[in-house]
Order: C-alpha cells, then structure tokens, then sequence
C-alpha cells in the first residue's frame, strides 16, 4: 500500500496534514503497512504585503504555528538525502523536525548549521550532511522531481495520492485520513483502482 505526500516545507497547510497523516498511519490497524512516500513542491512565494492579511497565515497562527516565507530547497534535498541513506522512516522523521524548527522553533531551515543539527539529530553523519549541502548534489533530481510535480498535475499542497487512486488536497481532518487509509487496505485486498478527487483549496498553499 502507497500514499505519495507532496509538501512544501515552508507551507503551514502541509505542517498540519504532515502531522494529521501521521495521526491516522498510527491509529490505523495497517498503517504500519503503508509506504509514505515523500515528495517536494515549492508553492508560489507570498509577497509581504499580502502575509499580513492571508487567510493561511491567520489560521496558521490560531493553531501555534508561526508562518514566515523560507527558500526551502536545501531542506528538501537533505530529506531525500536521509531516504536514500537511512530509508523512508528516517525521512519522515527529518520532515518532522524541518517542520518544527521553522513553524515552532523560528529557526532558519535555509541556514546549513540548522539542517546539520536537524540531520545530526536524525542519524545522518554531520561530516557527510554538510559536504552534501556544499556541493550539487540532489539539485537536478530535486529540479526533475519538482517538474514531475507541475507534469503530474500538482498545483497546491498537501496533496495526497492514496495507491487506489484516491487524491485528497489540502489539510483535511485526520479521522478523513483514517478513513482513506483503511479504504486503501481494503481495497488493496481486492485490487480495487479508484479515481477520485477531494479538494480543500482553503486549507492548502497553492
């Protein structure tokens, strides 16, 4: 079973479904059997005057996250880094820690000494994480991962798209992550193939 998540990591609406996500894959009978891929996507940047009065920022910040705009594409690149290096979980874990070093911590995830704490408290080697974000490594798979995105139809995030065809956008309620995840098991069971979209444009970085 598969759920391929697209985030922007400086996006509050991602913060929140990353997290509702993970609430369901651990309330979920079979959660431990889904393989979360991650997948990147850079929404268009907010201009500071329009910040001020977004809906997104408002209700970000009634839920305790702080939104501020941040050049996120290191961040992505050193969160494949650890997929490749210590698999999926590990990748999630780094995800998380971004998340909250930006949205909670108010620290900088653009800055090489933030993501080498965050790798170093992750399991990554700090020697290796560092000559990573130094050099060009990552930075054309990063590119053709982004194009794919646009290609495969991704215009706001998170977006969600479940192995039955499933596609949820936007930061919807866990207990309907739930619901998509043991829809997902059963229909694994009987190799049912769905086509089906939910928007929640509102609850969403375009």
């Amino acid at each position: 079973m598969r759920v391929e998540l697209y985030v922007d990591l400086a996006c509050p609406w991602s913060y929140m479904g990353k997290r509702r996500l993970e609430w369901a894959l651990a309330a979920s009978e079979r959660g431990n059997e889904v393989d979360v891929v991650l997948r990147p996507y850079v929404a268009a940047p907010m201009e500071p005057t329009e910040a001020g009065t977004d809906s997104s920022v408002r209700i970000a910040a009634s839920a305790g996250i702080d939104y501020r705009p941040s050049d996120t594409l290191a961040a992505h690149r050193m969160i494949r880094l650890a997929e490749q290096e210590l698999g999926s979980p590990a990748a999630r874990r780094v995800m998380d820690r971004v998340f909250l070093a930006h949205f909670t911590e108010g620290r900088n995830i653009a800055d090489v000494r933030t993501l080498t704490d965050i790798g170093r408290g992750s399991g990554l080697d700090e020697r290796r994480v560092r000559e990573f974000l130094a050099s060009d490594e990552g930075v054309a798979e990063l590119g053709e991962e982004l194009c794919q995105a646009r290609e495969h139809g991704i215009t706001a995030v998170p977006t969600l798209v479940f192995g039955n065809g499933r596609v949820l956008v936007g930061a919807h309620d866990s207990l309907i992550y739930l619901d998509m995840l043991e829809e997902l098991a059963r229909d694994a069971d009987t190799d049912v193939r769905r086509e089906d979209l939910h928007e929640a444009t509102e609850r969403a970085c375009a």
